[in-house]
């Protein structure tokens, strides 16, 4: 587990903060309790960004019902005008406003499972690891559809679909000091930041560790189903045991 020293001698959980770019969808209820169901020890501070003036009312009718405590605290900020980004530069500018020593992101239409932090912070204190990521899991209207065996699997297998490495944005656990360094990634494109952010990332900082948990549940509408369906059907065929798979 990730602790660190203090003067007095006693030992306090790292401080995790959280970005999560929102329009104020009804979903970010669900988001924002994933969170705050955390079995992570230390404090995990959630920044919530809204896009746009024009979505503060609908955001903060969902924050406000979610009290702050010693160790779950949530802070809002609202856009004056949306940038329009899919939250790209939202991610990239939201890690210098933060106080935490590891900084994630989660999308406002996803969730967590209760040990994603927790085992992620466990993946991060290995000696070698400079990075920490998770898999993910596929779901529709919250429920479970398929594991994503074929996509954002990050250094442990290319991309059965377009031949390159691919973490998704809400899977990693980074240091403060390399979220800072390499934020600006995050706005280089629409649609593509999130491979443009591990490009550099695997450049400067190449030792990423995959907590091998399917903690992240990512959003997908019925019609875009099909392709992890597919993928995990062409993986099964290449491996008789997929070698990430732990249980």
């Amino acid at each position: 587990m990730v602790v660190q020293e203090h003067p007095d001698g006693i030992s306090k959980m790292k401080t995790i903060s959280l970005i999560t770019a929102t329009i104020g969808r009804p979903l970010l209820s669900r988001c924002i309790e994933s969170v705050l169901n955390q079995n992570y020890q230390g404090v995990i501070e959630h920044f919530i960004v809204i896009d746009g003036k024009q979505w503060e009312d609908a955001a903060l009718e969902i924050i406000k019902k979610y009290p702050n405590s010693d160790k779950r605290k949530i802070y809002s900020l609202t856009l004056p005008v949306p940038t329009k980004m899919w939250g790209g530069k939202i991610y990239a500018a939201t890690p210098h406003i933060t106080s935490g020593e590891f900084i994630s992101n989660l999308d406002d239409d996803n969730f967590i499972d209760v040990n994603h932090f927790e085992s992620l912070a466990k993946t991060i204190a290995q000696p070698h690891a400079q990075w920490a990521y998770s898999l993910r899991k596929i779901t529709t209207d919250g429920k479970f559809m398929v594991r994503d065996n074929c996509d954002s699997l990050g250094l442990l297998q290319a991309s059965s679909f377009t031949n390159s490495y691919h973490v998704d944005t809400n899977c990693y656990l980074l240091p403060r000091q390399i979220a800072c360094k390499l934020s600006s990634y995050w706005a280089t494109g629409t649609y593509f930041n999130d491979r443009n952010f591990l490009k550099a990332l695997l450049s400067e900082f190449p030792k990423g560790v995959c907590s091998y948990e399917y903690s992240v549940n990512y959003e997908v509408p019925t019609d875009k189903l099909d392709m992890y369906f597919a993928g995990e059907q062409k993986m099964r065929k290449i491996y008789p045991k997929l070698p990430w798979e732990r249980v």
